[in-house]
């Protein structure tokens, strides 16, 4: 019998990664089967898959783990189901059928094109209310392909998800004859985020959802839209009267003119709670328009305004549409020079605004010191705020004034991240002790000294659940009792203390066994430092990323290093840039590369590396299956060296240009903040 159990929440996603063994898949799929038994809340659960091919998979193993899987889902789950769009999942043939007795309807179907192609004569006829997710290899999908998914569907509920700018006329040409036939009501949800669809083919897509009235969500990122396709769009937003959330991010070629059309058709879209429109060139034209819309749509609770042109003007018509939308929650004004009488006028818009948790007013600052006034004075009113972003924000104000502002700040009782980098002031920090419920805290770049370290000490064990701490580039000048407080915090995920004048010998961190990032760059570790991080490095099993860049470490420094640093198997971005490393330290380093198996970027410029051990290098790099990046500038090899690795490694393992290396965040170490170096920089 049919058992309708869709209101027990979970989603069981099934995923393809290729050929594996009958081994490891059978692990695989009888883990997953078994936490989805026991409810040990994944909320997506991956089953690993192959494709269908002569050469392996085992069909009566197959089955079994599709029983076993159905058996347990059909205790307790809502079910989806994603191949991820790249594998055709026929060795799960089994599974429809068996789950179509246990459990019925599915809530939420994710799918591609594929296993739609032979799914949907079973699911279609019982799930009227399924979620399909219409992605695919857009290498192979065409047109038609699209039309007869998306009509086999036309009674369940659609996401049509397309990421990609390959195939972009697939995905208009697909959606458009869809609609003609009739396909009105079942797309909910569109994606073409960072597609790249251009004016013509957005103007397309959009004629033909504008015919689609169930719209609840447009995610169009990046599809390079200009006016003329603003003025497309409006058709689909005044007839969306369900729209939630839209997102126009990055589309610089709306402009003042784009964005007043937008507003003016939102008006429509009574249910509006989410709008992106960062990056878009906003002016003070654009605001007012925008301040009218939200006196209509007063659900609105999202608002992303980051990266325009808004000036005090388009602040203060801001400030007066904020004050109508009552359940408002995120305001995101960063990057908009706006100063201190913009940030006055903000505050006045959300003041009383309780239900406000999210405030990114990050480089909105003039060289005003009354701005850091205002914001702790409008901060203590807002008793939902839990994330703050006052970067750059000028606190050169007297220490009595500093204090008092600094102290407004920690009477925030639900505040979890704080973030006050490069805001230059010598200040008391001894205010923060308030916000006990701190996770995230960013004081790079303030140029602390002293003091503000005597006051950090006492502050960071009031906040037992820290998990980010930044204190790149300040002076606090080994101060000891600073560093074995960091040290007892053990909840810590993210550290940063390059350039803080902390002492490494100070140092020790093996109780922050979580940690997954770690920078220490010029901290003159030397030759001694290595012996203590020696110690304590082994502990952190979880670190991703580690910085050593400018501590002059030698070749007997790195030898001890090397003992310890293939014990870290989740290390994937390593930094010993500028320091005095040789053709011993590199030889030595070649020998653990190949035990360094989730290990893509590796840092090496600036040392002392000669032609030798260029070529112990080019054999180590050979040996690492996911290094994908090595930065080898800057040594003491010559250009034959050099055309060597790169043949060696042809040429995809190295980051030389021009003798340039690029930027930390180019190259993917994922370090992104205000105020990052180049590595070596």
């Amino acid at each position: 019998s049919c058992l309708p159990l869709c209101e027990l929440p979970m989603l069981l996603a099934f995923s393809a990664f290729g050929p594996r063994s009958g081994r490891a898949q059978e692990e695989d799929q009888h883990e997953v089967s078994a936490s989805i038994g026991n409810r040990i809340r994944p909320k997506v659960a991956h089953v690993a898959g192959y494709p269908s091919d002569s050469s392996v998979g085992h069909p009566d193993q197959d089955q079994d783990a599709s029983k076993s899987i159905a058996v347990a889902v059909g205790k307790k789950a809502r079910v989806g189901i994603d191949d991820g769009g790249t594998a055709k999942m026929d060795y799960l043939h089994h599974l429809p059928r068996l789950l179509l007795g246990r459990i019925w309807p599915p809530e939420r179907i994710v799918m591609g094109l594929r296993v739609c192609r032979w799914l949907h004569t079973e699911l279609t006829a019982a799930a009227p209310h399924a979620v399909l997710k219409a992605t695919e290899n857009v290498d192979t999908t065409t047109p038609a392909d699209l039309v007869k998914t998306l009509y086999a569907f036309r009674k369940c509920r659609v996401l049509l998800h397309w990421d990609s700018p390959t195939n972009r006329d697939t995905v208009v040409a697909g959606v458009s004859v869809a609609v003609s036939l009739g396909c009105t009501e079942s797309i909910v949800h569109v994606d073409v985020g960072e597609s790249k669809l251009g004016a013509k083919r957005a103007a397309a897509l959009f004629q033909a959802l504008g015919e689609c009235s169930a719209i609840e969500t447009l995610n169009l990122e990046e599809i390079r839209l200009c006016d003329y396709g603003a003025v497309t769009l409006c058709s689909v937003l005044r007839s969306s009267e369900k729209l939630t959330h839209i997102s126009l991010k990055d589309n610089r070629g709306i402009g003042d003119g784009g964005a007043a059309l937008l507003a003016d058709a939102l008006v429509e879209c009574k249910a509006l709670r989410h709008l992106d429109l960062s990056n878009c060139k906003l002016g003070t034209f654009a605001m007012r328009k925008l301040a009218v819309m939200m006196g209509h749509c007063t659900r609105l609770e999202h608002l992303s305004l980051a990266d325009n042109h808004i000036r005090v003007l388009g602040a203060s018509s801001l400030s007066k549409g904020l004050v109508l939308c009552p359940n408002f929650k995120h305001l995101d004004l960063s990057e908009n020079k706006i100063g201190e009488a913009g940030v006055l006028c903000i505050a006045k818009g959300l003041d009383g605004l309780t239900c406000l948790t999210h405030l990114n007013l990050a480089g909105v600052f003039d060289s005003g010191s009354g701005s850091m006034l205002v914001v702790s004075d409008l901060v203590p009113r807002l008793p939902s705020l839990q994330y703050l972003n006052i970067n750059s924000c000028p606190l050169v104000l007297p220490v009595d004034q500093a204090v008092w502002a600094i102290q407004r700040i920690g009477m925030c009782a639900k505040l979890r991240h704080l973030d006050m980098s490069n805001s230059i002031s010598e200040c008391s920090l001894e205010g923060l002790q308030g916000c006990s419920t701190l996770t995230h805290l960013n004081l790079s770049g303030m140029e602390l000294g002293t003091h503000a370290a005597m006051d950090l000490a006492s502050v960071l064990p009031h906040m037992p659940e820290l998990s980010y701490l930044d204190l790149y580039r300040n002076e606090f000048h080994g101060n000891r009792e600073l560093a074995v407080v960091i040290g007892s915090c053990s909840r810590l995920t993210y550290l940063d203390l390059g350039l803080s004048g902390i002492s490494s010998a100070d140092l020790d961190l093996r109780k922050c066994v979580g940690l997954t990032f770690l920078c220490l760059d010029d901290l003159r570790i030397g030759e001694a430092g290595t012996v203590t991080l020696a110690e304590w490095l082994p502990l952190l099993s979880a670190l991703k990323e580690l910085h050593l860049a400018h501590n002059a470490i030698s070749d007997t420094g790195v030898r001890r290093l090397c003992a310890v640093l293939p014990q870290s198997t989740a290390l994937h971005s390593l930094d010993l840039s500028s320091n005095a490393i040789g053709d011993c330290g590199a030889a030595t380093l070649s020998g653990i590369l190949g035990r360094l198996l989730s290990l893509s970027w590796l840092a090496l410029h600036r040392n002392r590396i000669g032609d030798l051990g260029a070529l112990r290098l080019a054999g180590g790099m050979i040996q690492c299956p996911r290094l994908s990046t090595c930065t080898i500038t800057g040594n003491l090899m010559g250009e034959g060296s050099e055309a060597m690795l790169d043949k060696v490694v042809g040429g995809q393992k190295l980051a030389i240009a021009n003798g340039q290396v690029r930027a930390r965040d180019q190259i993917g170490t994922g370090r992104d903040k205000a105020g990052s170096r180049e590595p070596g920089g």
